[in-house]
């Protein structure tokens, strides 16, 4: 079992996921960054994706634990958008409407995990399914991309082995 704060993941893969509520706060052709729960009651986790296949359909996570911050509690700083869309939500913003752009600056400082991400995971949809979940030892930690970069296929080799993934992974 790969464990993150409340949240198990078994070794055995592939499993269904466990993630019933997801806010991508940025998002190309799928979510990048942003917070995930198992239900709109829990402690949440934060994402970010490290790297990608080279068809972009298979992405490797690293997860990190949350500042205290429930899904419900997130929705609510997100009312002024509209209304969640589950399992994930891209809430998008207009960016002309000041209260759309402070509720995401506010939910974003949320973001900042409570330390370094603890578990990389291979999934094509954070909401749907985990291919393979191992926790970041030390020798792989150095390979998660410095806060804020953008991820790339560049490191795609090095997570696909170190999650045991097959060569050609379908998602």
């Amino acid at each position: 079992m790969v464990k993150l704060g409340d949240i198990e993941l078994p070794l055995v893969s592939p499993v269904v996921s466990p993630f019933t509520n997801v806010i991508s706060l940025d998002y190309w052709d799928g979510s990048l960054v942003g917070l995930a729960w198992c239900n709109a009651g829990s402690p949440g986790i934060t994402f970010q994706v490290v790297s990608w296949d080279s068809e972009q359909d298979v992405r490797i996570f690293s997860l990190a634990e949350a500042q205290e911050i429930t899904a419900n509690e997130a929705y609510d700083i997100l009312s002024p958008i509209g209304t969640p869309r589950l399992p994930e939500w891209v809430p998008s913003p207009q960016p002309e409407q000041s209260e759309h752009r402070r509720a995401i600056e506010r939910l974003a400082t949320f973001l900042p995990p409570k330390g370094p991400p603890s578990v990389v995971l291979a999934s094509p949809d954070l909401t749907k399914i985990v291919l393979a979940a191992r926790s970041v030892e030390r020798d792989a930690a150095v390979h998660l991309p410095a806060k804020d970069s953008f991820p790339t296929s560049q490191n795609w080799e090095f997570w696909r082995r170190y999650l045991d993934l097959p060569s050609a992974t379908i998602a």
